[in-house]
């Protein structure tokens, strides 16, 4: 019981043993049910066995403690920045659906776009003042904005605006 392989071993030969000798009578306990979702982890077992896996394994969940520093720097740095963002720009990324309005004062009736460039199909649509996707509202959406700037995907548009 010294090794946390051999007790993931017994983990999942008690949760394989407890599946096989229940009949369908008190099959509808939650806990049994909970068990047998366990049962996936019977491939790891074989990480007990191959020398080089476990040392894989073992070596990951040693980052894991480094990484975890990392994380929490990085995340109490967009946490400020956060809050600076929220202070600067909460309530500025409003714009209207129509694009040749400006102001939520002008943004209002109804306006005609053509549907695939094309002056055939005119479609009258409804102006509204709406909030971007990526917002400085709340420090969440900060912090959800600052994530997407950080990590280069989508952020064009959050740039545009």
């Amino acid at each position: 019981m010294r090794s946390w392989f051999n007790l993931l071993d017994l983990l999942v030969v008690c949760v394989s043993l407890l599946s096989i000798f229940s009949d369908s009578s008190t099959s509808d306990i939650s806990v049994l049910k909970i068990l047998r979702v366990l049962r996936v982890l019977r491939p790891l077992r074989a990480i007990n066995r191959a020398k080089g896996l476990k040392h894989v394994v073992q070596c990951v969940f040693v980052a894991i403690g480094t990484i975890q520093n990392i994380i929490l720097i990085t995340m109490l740095l967009i946490f400020m920045f956060a809050c600076i963002g929220v202070q600067l720009f909460k309530g500025r990324l409003y714009a209207c659906s129509d694009i040749s309005k400006t102001t939520e004062a002008e943004c209002k009736g109804e306006y005609v776009e053509f549907e695939d460039n094309t002056f055939n199909k005119p479609v009258l649509r409804e102006r509204s003042w709406q909030n971007n996707d990526f917002n400085y509202d709340t420090v969440h959406g900060a912090m959800l904005s600052l994530f997407v700037v950080a990590t280069f995907e989508g952020w064009p548009s959050l740039l545009y605006k």
